[in-house]
């Protein structure tokens, strides 16, 4: 008489695959929070508003294009951009504002060419603090 041993063995397909999601997604946190750390390193050593953009929409574009994609990351980097292009716009107008004013001060330019100037930058701008800003120079000019 031969005994026949059998061994059962199953597997919760179901955990297995759940424990491997939560293990990306903690890598993909921990590489976030190191790319976010870089960032504000950058940013403290004086990157530009227009590097920022640059490295927030490669950041943006390798989220998207991988193949668990961070919705809540994603959403952060979109603020990110949009705050920094309207940073960006502010600056620009700044710098072209004390250019001018330096113009003015400097005898190159007259202050209606002042005016003129800061009344051109008004011109195609929708962004309405930025808007008002313009307006505040114009006004004290």
């Amino acid at each position: 008489m031969s005994k026949v041993l059998a061994q059962n063995f199953s597997v919760d397909v179901g955990a297995v695959v759940n424990g491997a999601i939560k293990a990306i997604k903690a890598t993909r946190r921990l590489t976030q929070a190191k790319r976010e750390a870089e960032f504000q390193r950058a940013i403290a050593n004086g990157l530009s508003y227009e590097e920022q953009l640059k490295l927030r929409e490669k950041f943006l574009k390798e989220e998207n294009a991988s193949g668990f994609p961070d919705q809540d990351y994603i959403a952060t980097l979109e603020k990110s951009i949009s705050e920094t292009k309207k940073l960006n716009r502010f600056q620009k107008y700044r710098e072209k504002y004390v250019q001018t004013l330096n113009e003015l001060n400097a005898g190159i330019i007259n202050e209606r060419q002042y005016l003129k100037e800061l009344e051109k930058q008004l011109q195609g701008v929708d962004d309405p603090e930025l808007r008002l800003e313009i307006q505040g120079d114009i006004a004290d000019a």
